[in-house]
């Protein structure tokens, strides 16, 4: 999973037929506490952030899960921080189907996450990793003070174990 940056792998038995799948999220715990996580978030994070506008309508969104790979995205107005966009949030929408569906115009900022989960770029990198695991999220937007510095994700945690 780390090699090809994807949140799913196939399980294959022995004679190689497919048994099954596994995601990154439910292995994640286990492979961080099993090993001991060194540097910051500074060093491990990701400074060419994504971000979408709250007054985007949703097919942005698909647009950008499809083009960039990424799951989720910090919302900026006006250079702040003001929520997070994931694909959750679009599955967990009930109203996200019918709008793609009519072509609606719901914005982002009508099923976005307002309270949004961040560390700072000074924090040990097993920091956000507890984070990412505590509140089951994939990625956490990088803040010094009011400002958005960078992203980090589960991939960027693993990278510090290599």
């Amino acid at each position: 999973m780390r090699s090809f940056h994807t949140d799913s792998a196939a399980v294959v038995d022995s004679t190689h037929h497919l048994r099954g799948g596994v995601l990154l999220s439910a292995l994640f715990p286990v492979i961080i506490s099993r090993h001991e996580l060194h540097g910051t978030v500074a060093s491990r994070m990701n400074n060419k952030v994504v971000t979408a506008d709250p007054a985007d309508e949703l097919q942005k969104i698909q647009a950008l899960i499809i083009e960039s790979g990424f799951t989720a995205f910090p919302v900026v107005h006006k250079k702040r921080l003001v929520g997070i966009i994931s694909r959750r949030d679009l599955i967990g929408s009930q109203r996200v189907r019918s709008v793609v569906a009519q072509h609606a115009h719901t914005t982002i900022e009508d099923v976005m996450t307002h309270e949004v989960v961040t560390i700072a770029p000074d924090e040990p990198i097993s920091h956000a990793a507890e984070l990412l695991v505590k509140h089951d999220v994939s990625r956490l937007p990088v803040l010094k003070g009011e400002s958005l510095v960078g992203i980090v994700d589960r991939h960027d945690i693993l990278a510090a174990l290599a």
